[in-house]
């Protein structure tokens, strides 16, 4: 059976953090962009700080609403590796007084 989407869709959020008074960024995801060769699939995640902000911005983009059989596994390793990136961490670092 084909994969049906019922229709191309383009996801984008951006994220705002504040970090708490007293802490800093020690590490962040840093930017990952994936495009399929036919460029069916995209997805980009850009993680900046800026003083005591942290902004992450993420773009998913499906541009078929039907794909067939033979996307699979590049479907599922598409999205395996997004759960991947997402799964990162951003660590804080407590600062010394």
């Amino acid at each position: 059976m084909p994969i049906y989407f019922g229709y191309p869709k383009q996801e984008k959020y951006i994220i705002n953090l504040e970090i708490p008074e007293g802490y800093m960024v020690d590490s962040f995801p840093k930017v990952m962009k994936i495009i399929s060769e036919d460029k069916v699939l995209s997805f980009g995640i850009n993680t900046q700080a800026d003083g005591n902000k942290i902004q992450i911005s993420i773009t998913k983009e499906i541009n078929a609403a039907i794909l067939s059989v033979d996307y699979y596994d590049d479907l599922k390793s598409f999205f395996q590796k997004i759960i991947d990136k997402q799964n990162e961490k951003i660590v804080l670092k407590k600062l010394k007084k």
